[in-house]
């Protein structure tokens, strides 16, 4: 038999159960626990994430607005008065494209860019929980970016359409992300194992007595 205090005290923890689940926060501290783990990385390591971090939330959001911008230009047009047909094909042109061309890759570029910047994401989440796989999600994903703009819709837009920031913010993710490859794959990780995708080598196994 419970006591009343017992039974008080029951009653109050499941009140406290009840209100715990109701709230928003244990749900975003499981997910965050899910998303980058328990551990915390290495300083550099969290260093990296965070400006990697700020720099996909801009090109995110760049990507976000051109593709906005390409895709509802009629839109655009009614409400603003903005002709971005006009303008995005009268730039093909003074690139060389022929009419039309410009404003089609354009479409298909800024979507691609959207891609390319959620799958990077993929790899600062990886990074953070040094798995070594990460460079597949983060430098892929950001060499596309690059050669998207740089080829596919030429490289005259590259260097004159991409401002310096923007190219020194994709140098920095380039060259950060590449000094965590290399530190990683040579035993900067924290996770057991030597090999580059993060499996457990038979020399990193530790011997039983």
């Amino acid at each position: 038999m419970m006591t009343d205090a017992e039974r008080e005290e029951k009653e109050l923890r499941k009140k406290e159960q009840i209100r715990k689940l109701e709230s928003p926060i244990p749900f975003v501290v499981i997910l965050r626990g899910w998303i980058f783990g328990k551990r915390k990385p290495d300083i550099f390591t969290r260093l990296t994430f965070v400006t990697n971090l700020v720099i996909w939330l801009l090109f995110l959001i760049w990507s976000g607005f051109s593709y906005f911008a390409v895709n509802s230009r009629e839109w655009i047009w009614q409400q603003k008065g903005i002709g971005v047909t006009t303008i995005i094909n009268d730039r093909g042109k003074e690139l060389g494209f022929e009419e039309g061309v410009f404003l089609e890759r354009m479409e298909t570029a800024s979507m691609i860019a959207i891609f390319c910047w959620l799958v990077f994401f993929v790899g600062l989440v990886l990074l953070y929980r040094k798995k070594r796989i990460f460079v597949y999600f983060a430098l892929i994903p950001l060499l596309a970016y690059v050669v998207l703009n740089s080829l596919y819709l030429g490289f005259d837009y590259f260097v004159e359409d991409i401002t310096l920031f923007d190219k020194i913010l994709l140098l920095i993710s380039m060259v950060s992300l590449s000094i965590s490859a290399y530190m990683m794959r040579n035993g900067g990780s924290e996770n057991t194992g030597s090999n580059f995708f993060g499996v457990p080598t038979d020399e990193d196994v530790p011997e039983t007595t």
